[in-house]
């Protein structure tokens, strides 16, 4: 059973390439992303998340309370 990641997959299903090298379990509340493409916006189980698109690095906003809200960028 292969452990919970975000995958990149192109819309003709090429390309497809694994985004978090870590298990990374989100919360099905969705993603977003970032104005620029660089980056992602997702909640794990206990935090919004920011992923970098290029790196696959996970930052963690702790200060940030989920709620009941789906993550997404604001202009």
């Amino acid at each position: 059973y292969p452990k919970p990641a975000i995958w990149l997959i192109r819309p003709d299903g090429t390309d497809e390439r694994r985004l978090t090298s870590e298990p990374y379990l989100p919360s099905g509340k969705g993603l977003d992303w970032s104005p620029d493409g660089a980056w992602l916006v997702t909640t794990s189980l206990s935090t919004i998340d920011l992923l970098e698109v290029a790196t696959g690095n996970v930052l963690p906003l702790a200060w940030a309370n989920q709620g009941s809200d789906w993550p997404s960028w604001k202009p």
